[in-house]
């Protein structure tokens, strides 16, 4: 006679154990991918950020290198005041580029009226930097151009003018002589984010037009 061996079934406290332990493994498997996916989404913002902020930098030194000299009738004063803003800086730069047509198919006009200068933003503690351009400097515009966000997340925008001798930290065309600075050197400073401080964003730029009265012609 051949007996049967009967397997003794799971109590009621060994399956509560063993879906204990399947919901600890799936809860441990969620939070690494979890932590996986944030991780790189963080990588893709801060990709993202660093080819904006490359971007902002294309931009800053062709319309600095552009700069044109404050004398004759489509040009007007450069102006570059420091604003402190302890303890970071604020300043507010205002001048007119040739840069206006970067290639033949721009319809736009060459010279522009540009201001830059940091705006409150949504996050607290930082500021965007934003750009307003006048397209027409002949035309006298009753309304305030507007603004445009180049960059996010800034809490500082210092900017020092070479004026042959020293780094100053202002310019005033008006009270120089109607002549620009020989260089401008700007650096922006970023708010931190998931613990991550981007570095800052520093140029130095040749500012390569000059009148023909700075430059020794003739008038």
């Amino acid at each position: 006679m051949t007996r049967t061996r009967q397997t003794a079934p799971f109590t009621l406290i060994e399956v509560l154990v063993a879906a204990l332990a399947g919901a600890v493994l799936m809860a441990a498997l969620l939070a690494a991918l979890a932590g996986a996916w944030r991780l790189q989404e963080q990588s893709h913002r801060r990709e993202v950020e660093a080819l904006q902020r490359e971007q902002a930098r294309q931009i800053l030194v062709a319309e600095l290198a552009a700069a044109v000299p404050p004398v004759g009738l489509l040009a007007a004063a450069m102006t570059a005041v420091r604003v402190d803003a302890a303890p970071w800086r604020h300043d507010e730069l205002e001048w007119v580029s040739a840069s206006g047509a970067r290639n033949p198919d721009d319809t736009g006009p060459d010279v522009l009226h540009l201001r830059y200068a940091l705006a409150e933003a949504e996050t607290p503690g930082a500021f965007n930097l934003v750009r307003s351009v006048l397209h027409n400097p002949l035309v006298v515009e009753t309304a305030e151009p507007a603004e445009e966000v180049i960059l996010e997340d800034v809490v500082s925008l210092a900017a020092w003018w070479y004026d042959g001798e020293d780094w100053v930290e202002s310019w005033d065309s008006t009270v120089m002589e109607n002549r620009l600075p020989e260089a401008a050197r700007l650096r922006l400073d970023f708010a931190a984010r998931d613990g991550f401080t981007p570095p800052p964003l520093e140029v130095v730029v040749p500012l390569l037009m000059r009148s023909a009265e700075s430059s020794g012609g003739a008038p």
